[in-house]
């Protein structure tokens, strides 16, 4: 498991991209919506995809999310997390 830092949220707070190093992590929450923030320390298995459990530092405890996808653009990244919770257009 390894650290990585919440740089995005969306609107309903269900879909969140993360930052290691230089790579970005999209994962939706599972039954959590809103419970990590922007600038969050969150913890997880992040070289898996689907589900698994992330340890939110603020918190000091486990959320459950599903790992959708890994890219090496914040850019696009935050497109797919938008696009995937409906909140942007299809790329």
């Amino acid at each position: 498991m390894t650290w990585a830092i919440a740089v995005f949220v969306s609107r309903s707070g269900a879909w969140i991209v993360a930052q290691k190093e230089e790579e970005w992590i999209v994962f939706e929450l599972v039954g959590e919506d809103g419970s990590i923030q922007v600038c969050d320390q969150i913890k997880a298995n992040w070289g898996l995809k689907g589900g698994q459990k992330i340890f939110v530092n603020r918190l000091r405890r486990t959320v459950d999310g599903y790992v959708e996808g890994h890219f090496a653009s914040v850019r696009i990244a935050v497109q797919k997390a938008k696009e995937w919770s409906g909140n942007g257009k299809p790329t």
